[in-house]
C-alpha cells in the first residue's frame, strides 16, 4: 500500500499508479476444482468493493487469475483466465466502467502455498484484487492502466 507501479520503457522509468490497497478484507475471491464462476457467499464483498469503486472514480481495480498445479499448464491458463473475467464481469454489470477494470492472468505460476494437499489447492485457485490510482505518465502515450494506446 502507498507503492508506486513503474514501466521500464526506452531506458527510463514512469511511474504508472500508486497503490491504494491490498488489504481489503477477504481481498482473494476463492473457486471450485476446474470453475471459472464464484461462489454465491463472495457477492457481498464484491457488492461492497462496487461501492468502493463508486465511491472514488479515481480509483481502479486490478483482477488477478490464479489456478493451482493440477492440469495441464494450458488447461490453468483457462481457468484463471476465466476467473479474473469473471469476477470483472460481475463488477462491471453492477456499473463500474470497464475501463477502470484491468484483468490479468498467472495461471499457477504463482502459487500462495507450495503444498499439494487439498487445502494449498484450495486457495491457490483464485482472484487477487488490488484498487490502485493511476497515475498518467508525462509526456507518454498510455492509458490509466499503463497499456500503450
Amino acid at each position: 500500500v502507498g507503492r508506486d507501479l513503474y514501466l521500464a520503457q526506452g531506458g527510463g522509468f514512469h511511474r504508472l499508479a500508486r497503490v491504494v490497497s491490498r488489504d481489503i478484507p477477504s481481498s482473494a475471491v476463492y473457486f471450485d476444482t476446474r470453475s471459472t464462476q464464484f461462489s454465491p457467499a463472495m457477492v457481498p464483498f464484491l457488492d461492497a468493493l462496487v461501492e468502493v469503486l463508486a465511491k472514488d472514480p479515481n480509483v481502479n481495480l486490478r483482477v488477478e487469475g490464479h489456478a493451482d498445479a493440477r492440469g495441464s499448464t494450458s488447461l490453468n491458463e483457462k481457468l484463471a483466465a476465466g476467473r479474473a473475467k469473471s469476477t470483472a464481469d460481475y463488477v462491471i454489470a453492477q456499473g463500474v466502467d470497464p475501463r477502470r477494470v484491468e484483468t490479468v492472468s498467472f495461471g499457477e505460476r504463482m502459487p500462495i502455498r507450495k503444498g499439494r494437499d487439498a487445502s494449498s489447492l484450495a486457495r491457490n485457485r483464485r482472484v487477487e484484487l488490488t484498487l490502485f490510482k493511476p497515475i498518467a505518465p508525462q509526456g507518454s502515450d498510455f492509458d490509466q492502466c499503463g497499456r500503450r494506446q
